[in-house]
């Protein structure tokens, strides 16, 4: 048989055992045909084809189908540890059984740590940053399996949240379970509810305050959608049918802009709209076209053009495999479907990628192949594809794609799964940069495959670094890790930070649409600059440009990248500024460096947008320091930006502080930081740098210095990773700094 794609029937396959939560098979070229096959409704579990000493994982869809090429030999890519993550003490947590779409992060009892919730196998668990146990953690969920991923809210009006989750025994018999922080049963769960499929959404429907929960009901060949009250009872107006299957969990928002929320349900032909009491909004339900059909891709709501009505965006497969956007009347958006080439079983990830300020859409697609050949594609709101996507060849990826600025460049990054095992049973997590390139530090390894093991985002420990908790399924069960990462936590910048986008798991994307203004910047270099030894300066042209017709009021600033890659600045601004429609403006400006400021090559780069996360362009050039300074900043020495004033920047005199002041940029840092420091009189200066044993590792700076912003570079190359304090004495005052060296 020649290679090809094909599906796989699930009679064809040979299960171990029914029920298994996984089951492992040899697949060889008999085991797949071209075409479809009619597939047994209760083959819904994962099976796994063993290539060349690895594995690859891959998911029926809602009708038991599998998307799989004709090739049955290939190769399992092998993987490296991320440098970038380390296990926090008492981590991995191994637990009996699946996980799908990942756990939250939030705080169950009176410490101000996050505890890390999952539901594995038939147990809720709930545990401590350092390992141990929540007292009153974990629950069972008796005979009844997990189904997706715990959600949080409150449902009983008390005030407190509360943990609801469902579990599922074979294809017939379900149950919604619900408790308090503390592990107590709710009064009215579980609820004997029947098969249902993927996450729990929670959402206020009536306005009172408390979460409705909101979920679906298997009765192959059709299904329901259901509501149910936080006291168990069902929500009136529910349940809805469903002319097909569910296997997607809901989305619920506000798309009609009518102050009320919607329920949004996906059968296997259809999309579903109804208010808050059961009514069909008009133009729905959705009727698929060109072959497609629904499984898991869960629907994400967003404004995508900013007119205050939301967009609905979903994936599907089959015939075709389209990503569709439809408004709120059940008319397709300008631009959409847009089609991959395999199915789309990831929930779309809408947000912020390029920067431009226009919502971006991205998913991935998946095929069981020996060998990689899926993509991460990547459109904005008009379905243009965005710049470097799709990324390929990757294996397949069906879960949600996580979108956050890792590495505080001030753009976008994708965190992806992947189905793959290693011949020593690693997985690993993926994670690209906005332009589609690898981020530097990963893959992240896992034990056990990361396909549909969402990761979360968050600062579990509240020391102010980027915390990431994933899993890894394998053999029946799932690994459950919490890493520290190398990044600063910056809440602002994580747009996904867990499935569907809260704890609530409603599908709502927290950030409508600004259609970004049409504005420039170029900053071109007079000559080639090259800075000595001892310090100096360059000069270059800004210009700014606003190429539409009306005012763009935006911010504009200047950062450094550091010959080690760390950012500096910014060197000049944030300036607000506002620009005529059709105008352009150019200053002349210069740029000192330090004689303490490392060698190496620079980028010089400014950016227009809103600082300092959204950037609507960027220019800039390189720059060469020929050799290291000696390591202290002599009078005047800093990275001052002056020249010709933009309008409305003021003075270009340096402002003298109020105070004493100590900060760092890079912080955390590997291996050097820019300690700046700002005087308001002359005097003489100490900056010394101490372990958490009090001993004094490094001298910065050790004498007199005029009034004003300073700076000085810490090298920690020879220095354990921990904590270190920065203590600035001046004036007969002082200043303490701690200081993160991750390495």
């Amino acid at each position: 048989m020649a290679a090809g794609i094909g599906y796989i029937e699930g009679e064809e396959i040979c299960f171990i055992r029914r029920y298994d939560m996984m089951r492992t098979v040899i697949l060889t070229l008999a085991c797949l045909v071209a075409g479809w096959a009619a597939a047994a409704p209760d083959h819904l579990d994962p099976v796994t084809l063993e290539v060349d000493g690895g594995r690859l994982l891959a998911q029926p869809d809602a009708m038991g189908r599998i998307h799989a090429t004709t090739e049955a030999a290939g190769r399992i890519l092998q993987v490296a540890g991320a440098d970038d993550f380390t296990p926090f003490p008492g981590w991995p947590k191994t637990a009996s059984g699946n996980a799908w779409e990942g756990g939250i992060c939030l705080n169950l009892d009176a410490d101000p740590d996050l505890e890390v919730v999952y539901h594995v196998g038939n147990n809720v668990y709930a545990w401590n940053s350092d390992g141990t146990n929540v007292p009153g953690w974990p629950q069972s969920t008796a005979n009844f399996y997990q189904s997706g991923a715990p959600a949080a809210g409150d449902i009983d009006g008390d005030g407190a949240l509360e943990i609801v989750v469902q579990g599922i025994y074979t294809m017939t018999q379900g149950r919604i379970y619900a408790f308090e922080l503390n592990g107590t049963v709710v009064p009215g769960f579980p609820i004997t509810h029947g098969y249902a499929t993927r996450t729990i959404v929670l959402a206020d429907l009536d306005g009172d305050n408390d979460m409705e929960i909101v979920t679906n009901k298997r009765l192959y060949p059709v299904g329901e959608a259901w509501v149910y009250q936080g006291d168990g009872t069902v929500y009136p107006g529910w349940p809805k049918p469903l002319d097909s299957v569910p296997s997607s969990s809901a989305a619920v928002g506000d798309i009609n802009n009518d102050g009320n929320p919607e329920v949004i349900v996906e059968s296997y032909y259809q999309l579903h709209v109804w208010d808050a009491n059961g009514n069909p909004l008009p133009g729905f339900p959705f009727v698929l076209t060109g072959g497609a059909t629904n499984s898991y891709s869960s629907p994400a709501l967003a404004d995508l053009n900013g007119d205050g009505y939301r967009e609905i965006i979903f994936g599907t497969h089959g015939s075709s495999n389209l990503v569709f956007v439809l408004r709120h009347d059940g008319t397709l958006y300008p631009g959409w479907p847009q089609s991959v080439n395999s199915w789309i079983y990831s929930t779309p990830a809408v947000g912020f990628i390029d920067g431009d300020n226009l919502l971006d859409i991205a998913v991935g697609d998946q095929i069981l192949s020996a060998t990689p050949m899926n993509k991460i594609y990547a459109w904005n709101a008009n379905g243009q594809p965005l710049a470097g996507f799709p990324i390929e060849p990757l294996n397949s990826i069906n879960s949600q794609i996580l979108l956050a600025d890792l590495d505080g460049d001030g753009y976008t990054e994708l965190i992806v799964d992947d189905n793959t095992q290693n011949a020593q049973g690693q997985g690993k997590y993926l994670a690209f940069n906005h332009d589609g390139t690898p981020l530097t530090g990963w893959p992240l390894v896992t034990q056990g495959t990361t396909m549909f093991n969402v990761p979360s985002l968050a600062d579990v420990n509240g020391n102010g670094i980027l915390d990431l908790a994933g899993g890894g399924s394998a053999s029946s069960q799932t690994n459950v890790n919490l890493w520290a990462s190398t990044y600063a936590y910056l809440p602002a910048s994580i747009q996904i930070p867990m499935f569907q986008y809260n704890l609530r798991h409603d599908g709502l994307v927290p950030t409508a649409a600004v259609i970004p203004p049409e504005v420039e910047i170029v900053l071109a270099a007079v000559g080639t600059p090259q800075v000595p030894p001892g310090g100096g300066s360059f000069d270059f042209n800004a210009t700014l440009i606003n190429n539409g017709a009306t005012p763009a009021n935006i911010d504009a600033w200047i950062m450094v990248q550091l010959p080690n890659q760390a950012w500096y600045g910014p060197a000049l601004g944030p300036l607000a500024l506002e620009l005529p429609g059709g105008s352009s403006i150019t200053r002349l400006r210069t740029q000192n460096v330090p004689a303490t400021a490392p060698a190496g090559d620079y980028w010089y780069v400014g950016r227009v947008g809103v600082y300092p996360g959204v950037v609507y362009d960027s220019s800039g050039f390189t720059f060469t320091k020929t050799v290291s300074g000696d390591g202290g900043l002599g009078a005047g020495e800093n990275w001052a930006c002056t020249g010709e004033p933009f309008p409305g920047q003021g003075s270009q005199t340096p402002l003298i502080p109020s105070g004493l002041a100590l900060s760092a940029s890079p912080n955390p840092f590997n291996p050097t930081t820019a300690v700046s420091y700002e005087l308001p009189a002359a005097s003489r200066v100490s900056l010394r740098i101490y372990d958490t044993a009090g001993r004094e590792v490094a001298t910065l700076v050790n004498g007199w210095r005029d009034a004003g912003a300073h700076q000085a570079s810490f090298d920690a190359s020879g220095l354990p990773s921990g904590i270190y304090f920065a203590k600035l004495e001046a004036g007969g005052t002082a200043q303490t700094l701690k200081l993160i060296l991750l390495k």
